[in-house]
């Protein structure tokens, strides 16, 4: 029995042996590739975690820029975002835009973009008017190619669109209009956007019907701004506190003045009589009867 337990004993401390020798082969053979692999997607998670948090960063500046050129209402400034950004699909497609309404109001305005009402410098030549609007109809086609096709992009498209058809348009091209407008009318239907059918539709019927269109004043037609008053004119704060009714505060009620006393009598003035007096009654007496005479 005793012989049996030991070799018992001894063949499972040979099998643990065994066991552990080939855990160390193991880890000898595996261990370095597990504790790289382990370690390369350590680093990797940390990276794309940097990746994301710089294009957040980028996403930011590219906004700020947006915002900052949106409003100096410069074009050019808005066409540079848009070129300096084009990694960036919904910056720079919000960009050229913005971009091509500008120049397209400008146009409209007879009016440099940026420029003072009844500044004569603000003035554009006729050949800068036509630049406005071939840089407008440039920057619509751009977007309306990068859009096209793209249904998470319809918005945009329909509004390059509409540009596309207000330059037409303002050249007098009212059949190249009118087909821009139905292609976007079609797909406003297409894209369950009713609204902006209707408005397609409406604006079709516009030009086929005659009609002018809505044309923006020119800035040469527009009233000029009042002269700014001389300095003389201007009245001090000292002048104006001194003027009639320009008291601060409260008004003043006037003062009420009593009525003057009647004089009391004097002591030579004598009462006025009074305008009928009682007569007294008379001292004497009734005259009597004569007696009658007798014949006699």
């Amino acid at each position: 029995m005793d012989r049996r337990h030991g070799e018992i004993v001894e063949g499972a401390g040979l099998e643990e042996s065994k066991i552990n020798t080939d855990f160390v082969d193991w880890l000898k053979r595996w261990g370095s590739p597990i504790l790289i692999g382990v370690l390369v997607l350590a680093v990797g998670y940390r990276g794309l975690t940097y990746w994301r948090q710089y294009q957040f960063r980028q996403l930011d500046s590219a906004y700020l820029e947006l915002g900052a050129a949106v409003q100096s209402s410069n074009p050019v400034a808005l066409a540079q975002v848009a070129e300096d950004w084009s990694g960036q699909p919904a910056i720079a497609t919000q960009a050229r835009l913005t971009a091509g309404d500008l120049y397209l109001l400008s146009y409209a305005r007879d009016l440099k973009p940026g420029g003072t009402v009844g500044t004569p410098e603000d003035l554009p030549t006729p050949q800068e008017r036509e630049r406005y609007l071939q840089r407008a109809e440039d920057l619509y086609q751009r977007v309306a190619d990068d859009t096209a096709d793209d249904p998470n992009h319809v918005i945009p498209h329909l509004h390059a669109l509409s540009g596309l058809a207000s330059v037409h348009a303002s050249r007098g091209e009212f059949d190249a209009s009118t087909e821009i407008l139905s292609r976007a009318a079609a797909l406003a239907d297409d894209a369950m956007l009713p609204v902006i059918a209707e408005t397609f539709r409406e604006r079709i019927e516009t030009l086929r019907s005659g009609a002018e269109p809505i044309v923006f004043p020119k800035a040469a037609d527009l009233p000029q701004p009042p002269e700014p008053a001389d300095e003389g004119e201007f009245t001090t704060p000292e002048e104006l506190l001194e003027q009639p009714g320009a008291e601060i505060g409260p008004p003043t009620p006037p003062e009420q003045t009593e009525p003057d006393a009647a004089p009391a009598p004097g002591a030579g003035d004598t009462p006025a009589e009074p305008s009928q007096q009682s007569s007294p009654p008379s001292s004497e007496a009734p005259d009597e009867p004569d007696p009658p005479s007798g014949g006699g």
